[in-house]
């Protein structure tokens, strides 16, 4: 009987095989631009505002690989970290008072400034087979208030996230495939108004990299 029992779970596991491991490394660059003035406060009988005009490059690469597991064409919910990377960010500021029918405009010149991290993290998973969906890159990163930063660059310090990408459901499950990537973007365009004023272009560009682990 003992003999019996164990064939019959060998023959089960044969006929269930694991999930298939990958190793994943993340890079992309992520750009933003804008021309943002703040919405006028009154103080004193005047209304100050503040004009920014900034350019922001990111850019961010896995430090090390994360183990991914596959099973039916689906890449299981797994957290990618330690993505380290740069944001260079550079532009003036220009303060405004206005003061019944006069004003003033005052420049104010920026130092370029460079932010390293390296703790960031995303999530990694497919809502359905043949698919991949990313979450919004995690990490903290210091403020920057010459050029002052727009609170949507703030809200997504690495822009906007891709969205679901269909990949090969072949490339996931031929053990045939040693090594594919996957390549997404994503752009957003924000008008401000009515009492902020300016625009916004945020764009984003991603690289999965899988490199199968073989059993």
């Amino acid at each position: 009987m003992l003999t019996g029992d164990l064939f019959c779970v060998a023959a089960s596991a044969t006929a269930t095989p694991g999930p298939a491991l990958f190793r994943l490394t993340i890079s992309g660059t992520a750009t933003a631009s804008w021309d943002h003035t703040t919405a006028p406060v009154a103080s004193g009988g005047c209304e100050t505002s503040v004009r920014s005009e900034g350019v922001r490059t990111a850019r961010f690469r896995s430090s090390r690989a994360t183990v991914v597991r596959v099973a039916a064409g689906r890449v299981l919910t797994v957290e990618a970290r330690a993505v380290a990377g740069t944001v260079r960010l550079r532009g003036p500021n220009t303060l405004n008072r206005v003061c019944g029918p006069t004003g003033t405009h005052t420049p104010q010149p920026c130092d370029v400034t460079t932010r390293t991290f390296s703790d960031a993290r995303t999530t990694l998973l497919s809502m359905k087979k043949g698919s991949i969906s990313l979450r919004p890159l995690r990490l903290r990163l210091r403020r920057i208030e010459c050029p002052q930063e727009p609170d949507e660059v703030v809200a997504a310090p690495l822009g906007p996230v891709p969205g679901p990408k269909r990949i090969s459901v072949a490339a996931l499950v031929s053990s045939r495939i040693t090594r594919f990537t996957v390549r997404v973007i994503a752009s957003r365009h924000t008008n401000y108004g009515p009492r902020e004023a300016g625009m916004l272009d945020q764009r984003s560009a991603w690289t999965l990299t899988f490199q199968r682990i073989r059993p």
